[in-house]
């Protein structure tokens, strides 16, 4: 039965899986939330930056870099009078998504109005020409500061904007277009070469046609491959410990397909993936198979890559809006449990006061009825550790009352460090010697290696032990997303601005305009073990929840955030009024859509037939295509030698 008295939920953490959770429990009846966030601002969008502006009264106050202290930029004009104010920001990270993967997300973003759209999701994958200092090669610091200084080390390379830039060459790209009405989306098309290079040298111009054809076959038969998986249910199979792909890891699948896919092919699809998921190679290769072929099935055949194009900080505005009290710069120091009032007292301290001698803070408390930790798993962790030392652990008469420093609270922590980490730097910034050298194969997303990373690195699997000094340049791509192919609102009076995750080389300090560290967390083969047993624990402590993008069955996105963030309030709802939680809010449209995903991830009896059929179809006209497109280049080739 409902308790006539509005219980109290304290969110710690204002990411997503915060928002959602306080935004669908502030609208139940019956509930008070308060949403803590060390931060001045929101968390979710605590990175994004501004959009430097070029008009003379923006470039007379503005500390960020102004065109003329930019790296060169042979495409950019410099400032003028004739440039208007403009006012719009990045959002950092990029948050970009596929609707199809994303039913909670999408669902919650169309019942708060929030606007996204398809966008162009081009790419080009290039070989990173290193410099010839070593030392220039970014190696992360063993500390993680928010923001990063960049300043260079002493080296005689010349990176003055008159400088040379080096060859990016690029080894293969694809543009999109978009298809109008009723179609309404876009397709990916591979570029060919020049006929410039086809003239300077036929057999360039052939290795490349070729190498474009072997990477597009093998794409679309991977596709076929990950869609039968799923279609079949070989997918959720797995995700039971059944069927062909239980407990293989995606390397182990990279060595069973074998020598049905050319190193072209990896060389391509490892970066994407190493992008996608902000991790090395191996790091890549050590995920469940089931959990990249899921995501590769849904998202990739579709390609509706979309952003929402209002910003991070307008979502986090409605998210907030219903929200009774928001407390930004305010840390959490303190939780405790009191079993006979069955009451949490939180102690918390402006962020300013965090690191403070405890006789200098000015903590205050206040009273909750349940609590949700909406940080990372480590965070979470580390927390509860620190509020359960002896050092601040309650008196002895005090603490048999406290059911936060009981089993729970062990068991808590074992299980939230069983989700592993990786440190990963995002740099925004306009230094164009981090993007392929020739402007005409910029894409949207530019992923540079080292080395191109084939089928051959999976010939085992070496996990980085540790995460906690960064990331290893050789053994990852970084990925450039292009802002403005993307963010098409921003005017061309503005210098092209580029945001570089794990960057490999340093970007030109004066080129710099913010600089972040984030963790990220990736997936291994007993993760899923992880996520049910942080279910079992769910709610205990006397009402101790967790939510993030780590608890999920996927790649770890905003998907998940949504999704425990529901699964959260529902129990919290459950708890209060008894039954199902059917008093939940639920934002509209979403239980439909989550239904009809489900259907498409257990697999549609007799749809499998027809995916297949219609991927085997286009495999044969790609096919017929491409080798006539590749005959008639050599043809070509041939008259002009």
């Amino acid at each position: 039965m409902a308790n006539t008295k509005d219980k109290r939920v304290a969110v710690i953490g204002s990411g997503l899986a915060g928002l959602s959770a306080a935004h669908v429990l502030a609208q139940t009846k019956g509930i008070e939330v308060t949403l803590f966030e060390r931060s001045a601002g929101l968390g979710m969008d605590a990175g994004s930056i501004a959009v430097p502006c070029e008009c003379d009264a923006c470039a007379a106050t503005s500390t960020a870099p102004t065109s003329a202290a930019r790296s060169s930029s042979p495409t950019s004009s410099p400032r003028t009078a004739t440039h208007k104010h403009f006012e719009g920001r990045i959002d950092v990270p990029m948050r970009s998504f596929f609707p199809g993967y994303y039913p909670f997300l999408t669902s919650l973003y169309d019942s708060l109005a929030i606007p996204y759209k398809q966008s162009d999701n081009s790419m080009a994958f290039f070989s990173l020409a290193a410099p010839t200092d070593p030392s220039l090669l970014f190696h992360s610091p063993k500390s993680f500061p928010t923001k990063l200084d960049l300043n260079l080390p002493d080296s005689k390379e010349d990176l003055s904007a008159d400088a040379p830039q080096k060859s990016n060459d690029s080894f293969f790209s694809f543009s999109c277009y978009k298809l109008p009405p009723p179609v309404n989306n876009f397709f990916g098309i591979p570029d060919l070469p020049s006929l410039a290079t086809l003239r300077q040298s036929p057999a360039d111009y052939v290795a490349t046609v070729m190498r474009s054809y072997q990477i597009s076959r093998d794409y679309i038969k991977f596709l076929q491959y990950a869609v039968y998986c799923l279609d079949s249910g070989v997918i959720q199979q797995s995700k039971e410990g059944k069927g062909p792909l239980a407990g293989m890891t995606f390397g182990q699948c990279i060595k069973k397909l074998g020598s049905g896919y050319s190193d072209a092919f990896w060389s391509v699809f490892l970066p994407l993936f190493s992008g996608a998921c902000t991790c090395t190679f191996d790091d890549l290769k050590a995920f469940p198979a089931h959990v990249i072929l899921e995501y590769s099935a849904i998202c990739l055949p579709d390609g509706k890559m979309s952003f929402v194009t209002c910003g991070t900080k307008e979502v986090c505005d409605r998210l907030a809006g219903p929200v009774q009290n928001v407390r930004c710069s305010t840390t959490v120091i303190g939780i405790q449990h009191n079993k006979t009032t069955n009451q949490f007292t939180l102690t918390t301290v402006p962020t300013n006061q965090a690191h403070l001698p405890s006789v200098d803070q000015t903590p205050t408390t206040s009273a909750f009825d349940y609590v949700i930790f909406a940080t990372q798993a480590n965070q979470a962790s580390r927390i509860l550790k620190q509020i359960s030392t002896p050092s601040t652990a309650l008196p002895t008469a005090d603490a048999e009352n406290n059911s936060i420093y009981s089993t729970f609270v062990t068991k808590a922590i074992q299980i939230l460090d069983r989700f592993p980490y990786t440190k990963s730097l995002v740099v925004c910034h306009t230094d164009q010697t981090l993007m392929p050298t020739s402007r005409s194969e910029w894409r949207c997303l530019n992923f540079g290696v080292l080395e191109k990373h084939t089928k051959d690195h999976a010939s085992a699997v070496g996990l980085q032990k540790s995460h906690e000094e960064g990331y290893d340049v050789q053994g990852l791509a970084m990925c450039t997303h292009y802002s403005q192919m993307t963010q098409t609102e921003v005017p061309d009076t503005v210098p092209p601005l580029f945001q570089t995750t794990n960057p490999i080389v340093l970007p030109d300090p004066k080129s710099v305009i913010s600089a972040t560290w984030y963790e990220r967390a990736i997936v291994r083969m007993d993760t899923g073990d992880a996520v049910k047993a942080l279910k079992d624990v769910q709610g205990g402590g006397g009402g101790v929840w967790f939510v993030g993008s780590y608890f999920g069955d996927g790649i770890p996105l905003l998907e998940s955030c949504v999704t425990s963030a529901m699964m959260a309030a529902r129990g919290i709802v459950k708890d209060v009024y008894g039954g199902e939680g059917d008093e939940l809010f639920m934002p509209k449209g979403m239980v439909e859509r989550v239904a009809e995903h489900e259907l498409k991830i257990r697999g549609k009896p007799g749809f499998v037939d027809t995916q297949s059929r219609r991927f085997g179809m286009f495999y044969f006209v790609f096919g017929v295509l491409a080798l006539v497109l590749a005959i008639l280049a050599w043809f070509l080739g041939t008259l002009l030698l």
